[in-house]
């Protein structure tokens, strides 16, 4: 279950979350930032082929949570994590397929294409996030 209360009280790591998962999509300056920044973490923390999934745009947590640490967001892990399992439930994101590669270490998700890149566009996604509540607010 989405803990909504931690998603609300942090609006501004939430909506950089989905900047974050949705760079490969709206942004390709940040993508190639974010890019390079999660190549490097595959390599510094030992991640099988981390580099193949990166250019897939498949990206960890970690990779998201050092990246927000970065531009200033730093001890929002309980926030970010939030986030990322709201993305995940609402199929806003989508995880490696763990059929394909059982053996994986961590945990990678991608952006959910072109159709969710339409409601990123329109600023829905807190909407699907937060629900009812929030858009009546």
């Amino acid at each position: 279950m989405i803990n909504t209360n931690i998603l609300i009280s942090n609006l501004d790591v939430v909506k950089n979350v989905i900047d974050y998962f949705a760079a490969k999509y709206a942004n390709m300056s940040e993508w190639d930032i974010i890019k390079i920044d999660a190549i490097e973490n595959g390599k510094k923390f030992n991640s099988p082929n981390s580099e193949q999934f990166v250019n897939y745009g498949f990206l960890t947590p970690m990779d998201c949570t050092l990246y927000l640490s970065k531009i200033g967001f730093n001890n929002y892990g309980r926030a970010i994590d939030e986030t990322i399992k709201a993305l995940y439930e609402k199929l806003i994101i989508y995880p490696i397929d763990r059929m394909l590669l059982p053996k994986l270490s961590d945990e990678r998700y991608q952006f959910n294409g072109t159709i969710t890149y339409g409601l990123y566009k329109k600023n829905l996604i807190l909407n699907i996030l937060l629900g009812f509540e929030f858009i009546i607010k």
